[in-house]
Parts: structure tokens; sequence; C-alpha cells
């Protein structure tokens, strides 16, 4: 059994951390309670921009049906 993730597992993990790198700046977490608290709506509007969010759910409710270990 090849447990080695696909090129396009690869391709999505690196997009991915690129994304997060960028996005989510681990310099953030040092800020206080108050400025986190105004940017969590913000951050969550950006991660369901890229779909992770719904990666997992039906067709039905507008899904992709991803499992983890799904490849394309």
């Amino acid at each position: 059994m090849n447990l080695e993730p696909t090129a396009s597992q690869v391709e999505i993990a690196t997009g991915v951390a690129e994304f997060l790198r960028c996005e989510f700046p681990a310099k953030r977490l040092l800020h206080n309670d108050a400025w986190q608290r105004g940017r969590a709506q913000a951050e969550l509007k950006s991660l369901a921009g890229q779909g992770w969010i719904g990666a997992t759910l039906s067709a039905e409710v507008g899904g992709a049906e991803m499992t983890l270990p799904t490849s394309s």
C-alpha cells in the first residue's frame, strides 16, 4: 500500500500552506484578545471563501463530499 500523497494532494497542501502563511501569520497571535475577536469573523469568511469549510458537506447543501483520503 502506497501511503505517499499524490501529486494532486501535494499541490493542494502546498496551496493551503501558502494561503495560511499569508492570511494568518503567526504574529497575529501576539495581539490582544480584543483584536482577535474583531478579526475572527473576517478570518472565518476568508476560510469559507476558499471552500474548505464545506468541502466535506453533501452536494445537496453545496458541499464537495470530500473525505480526508479523497484525491482528484
